[in-house]
C-alpha cells in the first residue's frame, strides 16, 4: 500500500508540473 501510494504521488506531482509548464507557456505566448 506505501509503495502504491508514493507512485501515485510521484504521478500527481510530474502531472500538475506538466500542467503548469503548460499554462506558464500558454500565459507567455498568450502576452507575446
Amino acid at each position: 500500500m506505501e509503495i502504491a501510494l508514493m507512485v501515485l504521488l510521484v504521478v500527481a506531482v510530474i502531472l500538475f508540473i506538466l500542467v503548469v509548464r503548460m499554462l506558464v507557456l500558454d500565459m507567455t505566448h498568450n502576452d507575446n
